[in-house]
Order: C-alpha cells, then structure tokens, then sequence
C-alpha cells in the first residue's frame, strides 16, 4: 500500500511531492530555504570558531603579559583556562549541531547558550585588549578578577549544564527527522 499523493517532508527540511508512484521535485522554495539555512549555520559555526581562537589568545596573553593576571596567578590562569576550554568545546559542538543538518531554528535553540558563552569572551577580550593596549592598570584590581573568574568558570558550568542540554535536545531533533524520513512513503 503506497501513501497517498501529497507534500512529505523528505527529511532535511525539505518538501516533496509524492504523487502516489514516484517522487517529485522540491518544493519551489525547498532549495533556497536549505542553501540559506547552510549560510546562516556556518555564519554561526566560523563566529564561534572565531571566538574560540581569541579565548586561546587571551589565554596565551596571559601567560606572557603577568600583569594580566597580576592578582592571582593560578586562580587567573585557571578561570582562562576554564573558559577558553568552553570555548573550544562549543565550537566543536556547534560544528556538530550544524553537521546534523537541522532547520534554522533548531540549530538556533541547540547553540543558544553556547552564543551567550561567545559573547561573554568576546566582551572579556575587548576588555582585555582595550587595557593592555592602552596600558590601564585597572587590570589588577579584584573587580577584573572577580570578572574573570565569573565569565571562565561561569561559561564552562554553562556549557556543561544548559549548553550541553541543548545540544542533546538538537540530536534527539536530528534522530526525529531521519525517524520520520524512515516512515516517509518511499517511491
């Protein structure tokens, strides 16, 4: 018994027509929809690509300028450590969300904390950068220190908490998609 003819969704966020015997073409805007999905997607993926490079700079940074983490050495090196460690692994987690071939929308709620943790870098980097550059000594107060430790440890326990809750809720998306692919009338 074959389904009868209609649109299906062929499994990748596409439609297709069934016709009753055979498979059609995509639907008219099935194909931009995919292409732009892709840009968006690795948009996302080089800017958290991006961001984990710059958090292995800073970290870097920090081991050959001492009076970035002038306070507290250890405690400071490890909050980079922490954080750019979030980093890297969001990247790749993030190359995987987007290998899965989602919508935008579910890639978008898979990388959502992961953004916030990009952001919260990219904000400690222009910080950073802006006082080293211009030689602010306001590096070495507790107040940069305090900040430091909140956004390094804070994004790892995000991205081992929530982050990576997200991201298991993009797989078991991804798992629904092909399921429902598998049970899709086949021609």
């Amino acid at each position: 018994m074959t389904a009868p003819a209609g649109w299906y969704d062929d499994g990748s966020g596409s439609q297709r027509w069934w016709d009753g015997s055979a498979w059609g073409a995509l639907d008219s805007g099935g194909a931009a929809r995919s292409r732009r999905h892709s840009r968006l997607q690795t948009r996302w993926n080089v800017l958290h690509w991006i961001a984990g490079s710059w958090a292995l700079l800073v970290l870097s940074l920090a081991a050959l300028v001492p009076s970035l983490v002038a306070e507290d050495p250890v405690r400071d090196v490890a909050a980079l450590l922490a954080g750019a460690a979030a980093c890297l692994l969001g990247a790749v987690a993030t190359s995987s969300v987007r290998g899965m071939r989602l919508s935008d929308d579910d890639f978008i709620r898979g990388t959502s904390t992961i953004r916030t943790i990009e952001a919260a870098w990219l904000l400690m980097i222009t910080l950073v950068g802006v006082s080293v550059f211009a030689e602010i000594p306001a590096l070495e107060d507790a107040a940069y220190g305090m900040f430091l430790q909140l956004v390094g440890w804070g994004s790892l326990i995000a991205l081992i908490g929530p982050g990576y809750s997200e991201y298991r809720s993009a797989r078991a998306a991804s798992a629904a998609r092909a399921s429902a692919a598998a049970s899709s009338p086949q021609p």
